[in-house]
């Protein structure tokens, strides 16, 4: 790694597989714009240096050991893929810290709940293959267009709200407690 942070004017990079739990060796890659840390060892944003990455729009640590999101702050990101990682709950998404971020891949993580999910700009949520129940927290989503919440374990869809103006694509399948739920909501621009 030592190696790759000497290239100081890196825009892409792609450091997936290599067993890495420390990014801190790419603080000096200030110009990224495009990380792939996929499949490594990081289990935590706090005391890496993505911080520094002020430019990064596009970050992938899929198939890490992350446990949650504290710490995951001061970025430009306007995609973040966090597939397949152990997270249990999406506290450290707000939006004074992820002002910029338009997609969110949170699929095959341990959450339960929607809650800490304060992201007014976001446009695409993935949250299938979790063990979600409770939809919380999403009414202030109102630009979102994407809701994936395939192989879950919902409900209801009561977190599900009308100020979600923006709402076009819903996927809720096979929660076969909230499709029972479903012919109670009357969206007329939804597509399910």
């Amino acid at each position: 790694m030592a190696l790759v942070s000497s290239f100081v004017h890196l825009r892409f990079l792609d450091v997936s597989s290599n067993h890495l739990s420390d990014l801190s060796p790419l603080a000096a890659l200030t110009q990224l714009l495009w990380l792939k840390g996929d499949g490594n060892m990081v289990a935590g944003f706090r005391g890496q240096p993505l911080g520094q990455l002020t430019y990064l729009q596009w970050l992938s640590l899929a198939l890490n050991r992350l446990r949650d999101l504290e710490g995951l702050e001061g970025l430009a990101l306007e995609s973040l893929n966090l597939i397949g990682n152990g997270i249990q709950r999406v506290s450290g998404l707000r939006y004074h810290h992820l002002t910029n971020l338009v997609t969110l891949e949170l699929r095959g993580n341990k959450l339960e709940t929607t809650d800490g999910i304060y992201l007014p700009n976001l446009r695409r949520l993935y949250l299938a293959q979790n063990t979600i129940k409770r939809l919380e927290g999403l009414g202030k989503l109102e630009c979102l267009t994407t809701l994936h919440l395939r192989d879950n374990q919902l409900e209801t869809l009561d977190g599900i709200s009308p100020n979600m103006k923006s709402l076009q694509y819903l996927n809720i399948s096979p929660n076969m407690k909230a499709l029972q739920y479903l012919n109670t909501v009357n969206w007329p621009s939804l597509n399910i």
